[in-house]
């Protein structure tokens, strides 16, 4: 089960424990790092350059780039760290 990618603007953001986090945009990071402290081992999963540079301003957690947007991408990229 993946909260992939919401749009909706929400009141409160719960916090999530997981192994990888996915950042669609740099409001979508902001928006979670603003409430929430990633876990120190946590990888992050960004798209694009933007989400990247805000990422690596706001943690310390290795970051890896999708080569383009969607699930599928951030699956294959997560897939490379596991083997």
């Amino acid at each position: 089960d993946w909260p992939f990618y919401r749009s909706d603007l929400i009141d409160s953001i719960p916090l999530i424990k997981a192994d990888y986090y996915i950042f669609t945009s740099p409001s979508n990071a902001e928006a979670y790092l603003a409430k929430h402290l990633l876990p120190r081992e946590a990888i992050v999963v960004v798209f694009g350059e933007s989400t990247k540079a805000f990422v690596e301003i706001n943690s310390k957690n290795q970051i890896l780039m999708a080569p383009e947007p969607g699930e599928k991408s951030a699956a294959l990229v997560i897939e490379k760290v596991i083997k």
